[in-house]
């Protein structure tokens, strides 16, 4: 079905300069762009396990109240159809610090994106393509596919998001290829965003073994964990 296209950009993130705080270094240093950029460079992670009373994104809710219930991973796109074979592939394994610290400076990164669109806050971009509220971008040899599922009458709104070797176009370095799927929470000022990704490997990729992810943004807070790993 052939539908209008609307290009939208990211003007509140390139004011705050995301795409220079998001550079990947030649010598493969971890991607701490986006909203998460503060957190991770002004201190250590935390490298201990969360404990029982840690409170994440998937402790148990009252169901009739849980407003991950808006999100519809069902309604993902498929992949956009000139998108080119992943070059690589999420590695097995234990995950570390340096690679724990990457998934999440990445995945705060494009949360933020997402959080600026489903909130209607981008506007005239080629990054993401929006065709009704079905999500689809290119770049690299990446691509990413969503779906924005909105509350009616509130600010409320969850995108179901699948990642495929996604750099962002911000190149091929280091530890910066997103793999997997996830939601993201949008409700007024606060954004949380969970699910299972890993950063793909191959060619000049380290790639990182997949982990669960929880984020919670409520600026200037950015907090969150990988796998064990606590920022």
């Amino acid at each position: 079905m052939q539908c209008n296209v609307l290009k939208l950009s990211w003007i509140a993130w390139m004011a705050m300069g995301a795409c220079h705080r998001d550079a990947i270094g030649e010598g493969g240093g971890t991607d701490s762009g986006g909203a998460s950029a503060a957190t991770l460079d002004e201190g250590d992670s935390d490298d201990d396990e969360a404990g029982p009373g840690s409170s994440r994104g998937g402790d148990e809710t009252d169901e009739t109240d849980d407003p991950w219930q808006l999100c519809d991973p069902a309604a993902l796109t498929e992949p956009p159809a000139d998108a080119a074979p992943c070059p690589g592939s999420v590695p097995a394994g234990g995950l570390d610090v340096v690679q724990a610290k990457s998934i999440f400076g990445r995945t705060t990164h494009e949360v933020g994106h997402i959080a600026d669109l489903a909130r209607g806050d981008a506007a005239g971009t080629s990054l993401f393509e929006i065709d009704g509220d079905d999500i689809t971008a290119l770049r690299d040899f990446g691509y990413v596919a969503g779906h924005i599922s909105r509350e009616v009458g509130s600010n409320r709104a969850c995108v179901s998001l699948s990642f495929a070797c996604w750099t962002g176009g911000h190149g091929g370095w280091g530890l910066s290829a997103l793999d997997g799927r996830a939601e993201v929470l949008v409700d007024g000022d606060v954004v949380e965003a969970r699910g299972a990704l890993g950063l793909t490997e191959g060619g000049a990729l380290s790639g990182a073994p997949s982990a669960e992810v929880w984020v919670h943004i409520e600026n200037p807070s950015v907090e969150g964990s990988v796998g064990s790993f606590e920022f």
